[in-house]
């Protein structure tokens, strides 16, 4: 093993940044064993790196400027430095040789910090829909006001706020995951659509290829196909599916339930789908919802705004009837 300063500092960055194999770490652990100088050396590095990790980079590093800091304190101060590999002919030299490598070790830790945590992806459309190639071959659209930030350097994990479309380049040894608050959309060769609106209860995953698993930590959810529309809902952590290609004649509209009560449901699903609508409950028609359909059925909006309010709904003579335990 070559134990030269350049090498030592270059082992220690990478092992307190986690990058480290094996094999370097072992080799690390060799080298701090030799003497009391090196495991101090190793802690003085150590210290370094967790307080500077408490801060977010913005800025280039001057190393000029560092330079002259190490300069000043180096002649201001009588404290004695044991440098790693201490130099019995020339103290001073040992003295300024630490101070060397301190600063080298920090510059070599601002790069760390400021490239590698720059190297995630991060997506977002404000007032426009934008379309993106991800350099694994995937195409992502994202609709207007949503987000897509990569959880993981070497790995294809997403975080998506908001409304987008993937089409996905499948790869069985890194597969395409995305979170969605505690739920995840795992493809499994697919193109597919998610909508996620934090405020909202509702997350929603339209399948138009391939499959997908809609599931999270506690329950493994659906497994949704072509054609397929699964559903999560927050209050209730439940997941089910629709068939959005049953009837694709039937009416479908997009709606926005902001916070609406029972009642207001009732008269936009008289508006929007032309159904007479009436509570037989009064003590329901006060429930509120907050969600977004977007080209949904009036089944689909009946499942989720029963499923999310713990009610039922009943058909007579082409009239609904909402039903049901007053809400909590």
């Amino acid at each position: 093993m070559n134990y030269s300063a350049e090498n030592i500092d270059s082992l220690i960055v990478k092992c307190l940044a986690g990058d480290a194999t094996q094999e370097e770490t072992v080799q690390l652990i060799d080298w701090r064993t030799l003497s009391p100088e090196n495991e101090k050396y190793f802690a003085d590095m150590q210290f370094i790196f967790e307080k500077s990790s408490e801060v977010i980079p913005t800025k280039s590093v001057d190393t000029e400027t560092a330079w002259k800091r190490v300069q000043s304190k180096i002649k201001t101060t009588e404290t004695k430095v044991i440098p790693i590999y201490p130099d019995t002919k020339n103290k001073t030299t040992g003295m300024l040789w630490y101070a060397a490598a301190s600063v080298l070790f920090i510059l070599s830790l601002s790069y760390l910090l400021i490239f590698k945590s720059n190297s995630k992806l991060d997506l977002s459309s404000m007032d426009k829909v934008s379309e993106h190639h991800l350099k694994d071959g995937t195409n992502v659209v994202l609709e207007v006001n949503s987000n897509l930030k990569q959880l993981f350097e070497d790995k294809r994990e997403y975080k998506l706020e908001g409304c987008a479309s993937f089409k996905v380049v499948h790869d069985d040894k890194n597969p395409f995951i995305i979170h969605t608050g505690d739920v995840l959309i795992k493809d499994i060769g697919t193109v597919f659509k998610v909508k996620y609106l934090p405020k909202n209860d509702t997350i929603l995953v339209k399948v138009t290829e391939g499959l997908v698993q809609f599931y999270n930590s506690t329950s493994s959810g659906l497994t949704l196909k072509a054609g397929e529309n699964g559903y999560y809902l927050k209050s209730s952590k439940q997941f089910f599916k629709t068939d959005s290609a049953a009837d694709s004649s039937e009416n479908r509209q997009n709606i926005v339930f902001n916070n609406v009560t029972l009642e207001e449901v009732c008269a936009i699903i008289k508006k929007q789908f032309g159904k007479e609508c009436y509570i037989e409950n009064e003590a329901i028609k006060n429930c509120k919802i907050n969600t977004t359909f977007t080209n949904a059925t009036l089944q689909e909006v009946l499942d989720i705004t029963t499923s999310t309010l713990g009610i039922w709904t009943v058909e007579k003579d082409n009239k609904l009837y909402f039903n049901g335990k007053a809400c909590n």
